[in-house]
This record gives structure tokens, sequence and C-alpha cells, in this order.
């Protein structure tokens, strides 16, 4: 597993926050999925179905999680520039790049919206 580099963060200055300070992009389509300054990190360990598992299995006993702990926390879904969401599977919604579906991506809970989370290494930096 990837860690987050120090070049890969944006010093505010007066502020706790570690922001990203460069493009989110899709691994597999380049497509931009959130601007340098948008998303906190945060660590907050989670299961992920494996990358390319349709939305509709993601909830089956037979799908391989991953465990994920380096996330940036977006505020809003308005905040990304290409952000897809799945149908809800047992609460959560998983996000996908909007372009080539590739994903998950990241997730959010289903009831709330405003609090979205994309994993550090499932998404490439440019």
């Amino acid at each position: 597993m990837s860690t987050v580099t120090q070049d890969l963060l944006l010093s505010v200055e007066g502020e706790e926050k570690k922001l990203n300070a460069k493009h989110i992009h899709c691994k597999v389509c380049s497509s931009l999925v959130l601007l340098p300054g948008k998303g906190q990190l945060i660590n907050k360990p989670t299961e992920l179905p494996q990358v390319s598992v349709k939305a509709s299995t993601a909830g089956s006993p037979n799908v391989q999680l991953d465990e994920v702990s380096d996330f940036w926390l977006v505020h809003g879904m308005f905040t990304f520039e290409n952000v897809g969401f799945s149908n809800a599977v047992n609460g959560i919604k998983y996000l996908l790049c909007a372009d080539c579906e590739q994903g998950p991506i990241g997730w959010c809970l289903d009831a709330n919206r405003e609090l979205l989370y994309i994993s550090h290494n499932r998404v490439v930096y440019k």
C-alpha cells in the first residue's frame, strides 16, 4: 500500500488541514476528478470492494475487499469535477470515474452525501 508523500500535500498557513496539492485523476482514463485544495487527507480504515467490481455485486459475500486507510475527504458532491455514484449497497454508495466507470475509487454513506471519501491509492496525481 502506498503512503501519501509530502509533495501531494498543500500547506495551509494557520490550519492543521492536509489538503491535496495536485489535481486528482482517474488511473484508467486520466479524467480529472478533483482540483487541488478540495480534499482533506484523513486516515479512516475502511474495506472497499476491489477495483472494477460492478456496483450491483459489491454487497455480495463473494466480492473480495481491500483494506484502505488514506482518503481525501471531500465536502459535497458538487465539489468534484467528475465522479459517478453507484446505487446504494448496504447503505453505501461507491464513487467511480464518471467517464470510464472505473471504480470504486471511494465511497459515501447513502444517508449523508455531504461527506465523500476518495481513496488515495486508487487515483493518480498530476
